[in-house]
């Protein structure tokens, strides 16, 4: 669906204009909104307005994007009732016929949902009907088609050669790596007032991009966020990861009988190290799937040797 198709039909005005006309704001302070409504109740708002997009011919397709991270967040700081609530309303919306033909929800989230529900409501079955897709990194030809458009019109210039280092530097072609890169070597060429990139700017840029944890500690965070009581454990696979390039089954086992980890450290790769992107399996070898995160990991969990 266009925006035009948003814009110039009943749905945008049944999405926002019909809900901001059904109620004033009064007041604005820093403590927020006031309304003329003694209690804004949001859940019942926007269901009367999905309601109404039932009178209008096109279907919306609705994301809902970190939505992991709503559920937790309102369990954490509201309720376990709450949680529920919103996972049973957002269930609802999927199967009602009132409203499944009205739209196509796509919830989205940097961490796996099941992981989140099962530690709300100890189950996953209000969920179990979703449809996973795991986002894959850019194929080659694609990744290079990307770092074209980035650098399309730009003041800095690299030939074929260089791209292909760059790209091989970043090894797992994910978006969000090769923009982080690009403007690494942009802000460099900037400094010393020349367009023309190299591999030694590449490599300068690449070691500059590890030491900026912003970028990366997201992955650390989530972990001992969400899995506190195992964070021990996948913190240990992973450095061991990262600094021997990969483990195999018996070495990972092996981590699971030091942590005391012996009935779910299987499942624990799958469903939360492999799921959530960290590592791949390949012929019984776990790596990371990205080596700028494995780099980043080394320096940030280094190996001390004990005295």
């Amino acid at each position: 669906m266009t925006y035009d198709a948003l814009s110039t039909s009943g749905k945008h005005k049944a999405l926002v204009s019909k809900w901001w006309n059904s109620w004033k704001i009064t007041s604005a302070t820093l403590e927020g909104l006031g309304t003329d409504k003694a209690v804004l109740n949001y859940r019942d708002e926007f269901f009367k307005v999905l309601s109404d997009l039932r009178h209008h011919d096109e279907k919306v397709v609705l994301f809902l994007d970190e939505f992991p991270d709503v559920v937790w967040n309102i369990y954490k700081h509201n309720s376990v009732q709450d949680a529920e609530t919103l996972l049973n309303d957002v269930r609802t919306l999927r199967h009602s016929k009132e409203f499944k033909d009205v739209f196509v929800m796509v919830l989205l989230g940097s961490v796996g949902l099941s992981h989140i529900v099962k530690k709300v409501s100890g189950r996953v079955d209000k969920v179990n009907d979703l449809h996973q897709e795991h986002l894959k990194a850019l194929k080659p030809i694609q990744a290079l088609e990307f770092l074209d458009h980035l650098v399309k019109d730009a003041s800095m210039q690299l030939d074929l050669e260089t791209k292909t280092y760059l790209l091989k530097k970043i090894g797992h072609f994910i978006p969000y790596y090769i923009q982080l890169i690009i403007e690494e070597c942009d802000d460099l060429l900037y400094d010393e007032l020349r367009p023309n990139l190299t591999t030694l700017d590449i490599d300068k840029a690449y070691n500059s991009l590890l030491k900026k944890s912003q970028h990366f500690t997201d992955w650390d965070d989530r972990l001992s966020k969400y899995f506190s009581d195992k964070y021990g454990y996948l913190i240990t696979i992973l450095s061991e990861c990262a600094h021997n390039d990969g483990l195999d089954l018996q070495e990972l086992y092996n981590i699971a009988v030091a942590h005391g980890n012996t009935q779910e450290w299987k499942a624990d790769i799958d469903d939360i190290l492999i799921a959530d992107g960290y590592l791949t399996e390949d012929d019984a070898k776990y790596t990371f799937n990205s080596p700028i995160l494995r780099d980043w990991w080394k320096s940030r969990h280094p190996k001390i040797k004990q005295l």
